[in-house]
């Protein structure tokens, strides 16, 4: 299967390592500041790994390899969390830390959600994954 190739700035993202590489890579996920964004209710646009490689070398590592987009505000992720399905007891147990620390976490907790929940439960499917150039 072919898959378009995007580019991005490394200049315009950023992600839980200071490395845009290793953010996508190792931990799948990254974000920008989106057009969209408003001082009352500010909003990123999430790049989070879909496909994965196993590296042979370690029995759990992984580097993503396809990605997908999508657009959170922190309405969006403060209602998220707030959903009857979410489990908040046994999620903030899992990340370790109050339900004040993690609703000021935005847009760093999506990933912790991410990390949870997997992509599928937070962004939806991923219908048209593509990979990733870094310039």
């Amino acid at each position: 299967m072919h898959y378009q190739i995007v580019k991005i700035n490394s200049n315009e993202y950023q992600g839980p390592d200071i490395s845009l590489d290793i953010s996508l890579r190792e931990y799948g996920i990254a974000w920008k500041v989106s057009q969209y964004s408003t001082i009352e209710n500010p909003e990123f646009m999430f790049l989070y790994g879909v496909g994965y490689k196993e590296m042979k070398r370690y029995s759990n590592e992984v580097l993503y390899q396809l990605f997908e987009h999508a657009w959170i505000s922190q309405k969006d992720f403060i209602e998220t969390f707030n959903e009857s399905w979410f489990d908040k007891k046994s999620f903030l147990s899992f990340i370790g830390i109050t339900e004040k620390e993690f609703l000021l976490s935005f847009p760093y907790g999506v990933r912790d959600m991410v990390q949870y929940y997997g992509y599928e439960e937070i962004f939806g499917s991923a219908y048209y994954p593509f990979k990733i150039q870094i310039i």
